[in-house]
C-alpha cells in the first residue's frame, strides 16, 4: 500500500470517529440498545449537574449547588436529601421491561401510538448521556409506561415508579426540617418566648447555660432539647412569598429560636408566629426565606422549664488540676496536698467526686441579704481547692491558683445545707449529708 493511501486510510478512520462521537443518531444508540432486563440509565449520580423535570406547563430544575441539591421554581429552596436520593435511585433501578426498535415503527404516526412523541412529561438529567426521556402512554393495568429518549424513535415499556415521582409536586422535593444544621457543629441556641429567654453556649467541655443565669447545663438535658429542635417538621409551605408578616402570620411572635452553627457568619432563625387558621402556627425561616406552618405538637420544647436543662451537680472538677485543698472548720485549718505517698492520696479525687455526684436540691438567689440570712458571708465550713504552679507560665504567675472555692453555712431544718461557690450568682441547698463526706478522717 502507497504512502498516499495509509494515508487516506488513516484519516477516513478519524472522521468516522468524529461523526460517531457527534451525530445524535450515533450517541443514541447506546440507548437504542437497551435490552429488555437491562437498566434505562447508566450514570454516575456524582456526574450529575442538574435534573430538569417537565409536567405539562410546569416545569422545574433541581440543581446542585456545591455539596447541596436546590428546587428551583422561580425562587430556589434547599432540596430534601432523601428526595433526591429517592429520584436517583429510582432512575437507576428502573428495568426496561420491552422494547419496541425503531425499525418496527414505520412513521411518525405509530410512535404517536404510544405517546411519547408530544409527551408532556419529561425528565432530563443533565450530564448524562441519553437527553430528556419522554413518558407516555401507560398499559392497561396503570402499572407501566411507554417512553423513549428525545431525537429517537425506540420505544421502551418501564415500570412506572419513576413516572410516579416526577409527577409529584415541586413542594414535594423541598427540605421539610426547619433547620439543616448538623448537630455536632452547633455552638449556641438562642430561644426567645414573650418576655424570657434562654441562652446555650456549647464549648469543648459542653453546654453551659448563658441566660437567664449564667451556670452548667446538664448535657443529656440539652442533647434532648436540641435533638427535638433540630427534627422540627414542617406540615406545609405557605404559597405567599411576600415577606410581610402581616400576611404570613408571623406578626406578634410566639417565639423565636436562632441557631449558631460553627463557620457561619449568621444564624439559622425560627420565628414562630401566630395560628393558623386551618391549625398549627405560621413560621418563617432564615436564611431560606420562606414562610411555613408546623403542627402545634411540634411547639411542646418551648414549654421546657430551665431547670430541668441545669447540671445539678454541686460542683465538678478535674482532679488532675488540684494540687491543694485547704479546709476551714470553725477557725481550724487543715491541707491535703497531692501526694503518692501520702496515705491521704485518694481524699482530693473522692472530694471531688463527691461534688460531682450531690445534687443540689433547690437554687437561691446570692444576694447580700440571702449570704447573711445562710450564713454563708462568716461560713461554719469552707473548702479552698488549689492548682500550685512552680513557675511562671504566660498562662499563669507561679503560686497557689484558687480552681474552687465554697462557702458551706449551717444545717437547715429541712435536712439541707446552703452552699456558695465564690463569685457565683447563686446559693445552693444540698442533703445535709455532705458535711460528714466532705470532712476527710
Amino acid at each position: 500500500m502507497s504512502k498516499f493511501a495509509t494515508v487516506l486510510l488513516v484519516l477516513a478512520a478519524a472522521g468516522l470517529i468524529v461523526f460517531v462521537a457527534t451525530t445524535s443518531n450515533w450517541r443514541l444508540s447506546e440507548g437504542r440498545l437497551k435490552a429488555a432486563g437491562s437498566p434505562l440509565f447508566d450514570f454516575d449520580p456524582d456526574e450529575i449537574s442538574s435534573i430538569k423535570i417537565k409536567n405539562g406547563d410546569q416545569s422545574f430544575r433541581l440543581k446542585r449547588v456545591d455539596a447541596d441539591w436546590i428546587v428551583s421554581t422561580g425562587t430556589d429552596d434547599v432540596a430534601a436529601p432523601e428526595a433526591m436520593k429517592q429520584i436517583f435511585e429510582s432512575a437507576l433501578g428502573t428495568i426496561v421491561l420491552d422494547r419496541i426498535d425503531a425499525s418496527e415503527i414505520r412513521d411518525d404516526k405509530n410512535l404517536s401510538a404510544y405517546g411519547v412523541q408530544k409527551s408532556s412529561l419529561q425528565v432530563d438529567f443533565k450530564g448524562d448521556k441519553p437527553p430528556s426521556l419522554l413518558v407516555g402512554k401507560s398499559s392497561v393495568d396503570g402499572t407501566r409506561n411507554y417512553v423513549s429518549f428525545e431525537n429517537s424513535k425506540t420505544v421502551y415499556l418501564i415500570p412506572n415508579d419513576l413516572v410516579r415521582l416526577i409527577t409529584e409536586p415541586p413542594s414535594s422535593f423541598r427540605d421539610r426540617r426547619l433547620t439543616t444544621i448538623d448537630p455536632a457543629s452547633l455552638k449556641r441556641v438562642e430561644i426567645r418566648r414573650a418576655n424570657t429567654i434562654l441562652e446555650l453556649d456549647r464549648s469543648p467541655t459542653g453546654w453551659r447555660i448563658v441566660k437567664p443565669v449564667n451556670t452548667p447545663a446538664d448535657e443529656v438535658a440539652v442533647g434532648k432539647l436540641v435533638d427535638q429542635i433540630l427534627h422540627l417538621r414542617l406540615k406545609e409551605f405557605v404559597n405567599n412569598p411576600t415577606t410581610d408578616p402581616l400576611l404570613t402570620g408571623t406578626a406578634g411572635e410566639k417565639a423565636c429560636i436562632k441557631l449558631y452553627q460553627e463557620g457561619d457568619t449568621a444564624p439559622s432563625t425560627i420565628t414562630i408566629g401566630q395560628p393558623a387558621p386551618d391549625g398549627g402556627y405560621y413560621v418563617r425561616l432564615e436564611p431560606r426565606h420562606i414562610e411555613c406552618r408546623i403542627p402545634d405538637k411540634n411547639l411542646e420544647f418551648l414549654s421546657t422549664d430551665m431547670n430541668l436543662l441545669r447540671d445539678r451537680s454541686t460542683a465538678r472538677l478535674n482532679p488532675d488540676l488540684i494540687d491543694l485543698v485547704r479546709i476551714n472548720t470553725a477557725g481550724a485549718q487543715r491541707e491535703i496536698k497531692r501526694s503518692p505517698a501520702s496515705p491521704l492520696a485518694d481524699t482530693i479525687p473522692r472530694l471531688v467526686e463527691i461534688l460531682r455526684t450531690t445534687k443540689v436540691i433547690k437554687f437561691l438567689p446570692a444576694t447580700p441579704v440571702e449570704l447573711e440570712k445562710q450564713h454563708l458571708n462568716t461560713p461554719l465550713h469552707r473548702l479552698t481547692f488549689l492548682s500550685v504552679i512552680s513557675e511562671n507560665t504566660p498562662e499563669s504567675p507561679a503560686g497557689e491558683q484558687v480552681v474552687l472555692d465554697l462557702a458551706i453555712g449551717d444545717p437547715l431544718p429541712d435536712g439541707s445545707v446552703p452552699i456558695h461557690i465564690i463569685g457565683s450568682p447563686e446559693i445552693f441547698l444540698v442533703p445535709s449529708t455532705i458535711l460528714k463526706a466532705l470532712t476527710p478522717p
